[in-house]
């Protein structure tokens, strides 16, 4: 079983004026409908957090960043909400983008969890496996990748859930697509890489897939 916990897209920008994204401006370019601000959505010179049901926009100094509070919306807000601001903001100094997803994949049978883990992550010619070879060794792995002209980094980590029935050990999938920005083209190829948000969600579903069938092994 995986329990996604968060995904979100950050651009990040030079000098970027928060105070730019009032209530006002958002409702008057059709970003953010007048009637979906929550009540704690925060708007200063220095940081504005917008929380709707489906999202939170976080502008600061250096990088815009739109969480996804709903699954099923994320494509459309994409276009609605972060497309929209960079093209209305075109002179804007862009840097980086980056699109991060977090899932927690949960073992079949907490008590092979060890074992399987060890034998999925851990070749026997590592020389370091005489180190972590007793009972309370966990063990990850970070692996990257280009994928659609950005670079994956995958970190998958051992973690500990807090259940109702206490502690559960679980592998944590954090998964990081970015691409640095040349000043020149940044409009062009955020708008790009916006466009292979869904693959490299389909791409992050397939591992977790993957991972949760060796479960059984």
């Amino acid at each position: 079983m995986n329990e996604f916990i968060k995904n979100n897209i950050v651009i990040v920008a030079h000098n970027l004026n928060p105070s730019i994204f009032t209530q006002i401006w958002l409702v008057k370019n059709n970003i953010i409908n007048e009637n979906d601000f929550l009540s704690d959505s925060l708007f200063t010179s220095a940081v504005v957090s917008v929380n709707t049901n489906d999202l939170q926009l976080l502008v600061v100094p250096e990088r815009i960043q739109l969480t996804f509070k709903n699954k099923e919306t994320q494509e459309k807000l994409i276009n609605e909400v972060l497309r929209k601001i960079v093209n209305l903001l075109p002179h804007t100094p862009y840097s980086a983008i980056g699109f991060n997803f977090e899932l927690i994949l949960e073992p079949v049978d907490l008590k092979e969890f060890p074992k399987i883990t060890k034998s999925i992550f851990v070749s026997d010619r590592n020389p370091l496996v005489t180190f972590f070879d007793n009972e309370d060794s966990r063990f990850g792995i970070v692996m990257t990748r280009e994928v659609e002209k950005m670079r994956l980094n995958l970190n998958i980590r051992p973690v500990e859930k807090i259940t109702e029935s206490g502690k559960e050990e679980a592998l944590k999938f954090i998964f990081n697509f970015n691409k640095n920005l040349e000043p020149e083209s940044a409009l062009e190829t955020i708008n790009a890489i916006l466009n292979s948000w869904t693959i490299a969600k389909e791409m992050c579903d397939k591992i977790i897939k993957k991972m949760g069938a060796e479960w059984k092994i």
